[in-house]
């Protein structure tokens, strides 16, 4: 990929399924900080609120980069939901094992861990985890590649939320859809679907999934030539993204911002942007965050015809 493409198509994972698959419990709903989750795990023995407990822990570490961390507290959750015979609480585990597999570009592991979700749900007669896990199905297919099967399980579900009238669900279903169309250049209809999400969540005042809508609606003016529409929705997802802390959402939305100053020959903010992108790449040690930002401010330099700093 070179520098002059969007962030928002190289970091698919990032912005697909680190914000846009669902919080399953009601404690990751309620945004419950990490020290409250901590507490809950010391007020219970191996039971179903520790198990959501750990279940939350594992998405905030992971919305948050820091993947290890998710990927112990998915597990612990994973082994008292089998002891005491949860599977609710095991298919959100599986969900968060899959998440992070999906991140590893692991797509065997991360199907098997969606798929073994998916049966569990569907024994417990949990549509909420259907519908996750069929989300993540939907996820490995379209990061292979395969769109066709993206989409199918993402209508389905579109179907499913309608059903049970869960319109968290339902926006990020529109933005899935929505992001498969606009990565095969369809952005009319992506756009449909964009704006189909982010009025649900203006409804919902759902500030983070609002800020990723504005995201994605800067890509596609961008993609079409419309620059000036293009910077302001992604400062508009910037100001959002400040408001509520999402540290990885604010470095690529100052990437984007870079990225759309440059196509407009504006190379003095871009690498304004790009710098503060890689500072903030840097403190989160997001190596490939860091790889694209130096690639891009490099491009600049090159630019500039400061070779020596380009190398």
């Amino acid at each position: 990929m070179n520098h002059l493409e969007y962030s928002i198509l190289s970091k698919k994972i990032i912005l697909l399924f680190c914000i846009a698959v669902i919080p399953f419990t009601c404690l990751a709903q309620k945004d419950f900080q990490i020290d409250s989750l901590v507490n809950i795990l010391h007020a219970h023995k191996d039971d179903s609120n520790k198990v959501k407990a750990l279940n939350a822990l594992s998405r905030q570490y992971w919305e948050k980069g820091k993947y290890q961390e998710a990927n112990k507290y998915a597990h612990e959750a994973l082994a008292i939901s089998q002891n005491i015979k949860s599977k609710v609480g095991e298919a959100n585990a599986y969900i968060n094992i899959g998440l992070i597999y999906l991140y590893e570009g692991n797509y065997p592991d991360a199907m098997k861990n969606f798929v073994d979700a998916l049966q569990l749900s569907k024994k417990a007669g949990s549509k909420e985890g259907i519908f996750d896990s069929y989300f993540g199905i939907a996820g490995v297919y379209w990061n292979q590649g395969n769109y066709e099967g993206a989409l199918e399980n993402l209508f389905f579900d579109l179907k499913l939320v309608k059903e049970i009238g869960d319109k968290y669900r339902e926006a990020k279903c529109y933005n899935g859809i929505g992001i498969i169309y606009q990565e095969q250049g369809n952005y009319s209809e992506s756009m449909k679907y964009h704006i189909a999400s982010l009025r649900i969540k203006e409804k919902l005042g759902d500030k983070r999934g609002i800020s990723i809508s504005y995201g994605y609606l800067g890509f596609i003016y961008g993609a079409i030539g419309n620059h000036s529409q293009a910077l302001k929705n992604y400062f508009k997802s910037l100001k959002l993204k400040e408001e509520i802390g999402d540290r990885i959402g604010i470095s690529d939305a100052y990437l984007n911002i870079g990225i759309v100053y440059e196509k407009e020959g504006n190379n003095a903010d871009a690498l304004k942007n790009y710098l503060t992108c890689l500072k903030i790449k840097e403190e989160l040690g997001d190596k490939k965050g860091i790889a694209l930002s130096f690639t891009n401010i490099g491009g600049i330099y090159e630019k500039q015809k400061n070779y020596h700093l380009a190398l």
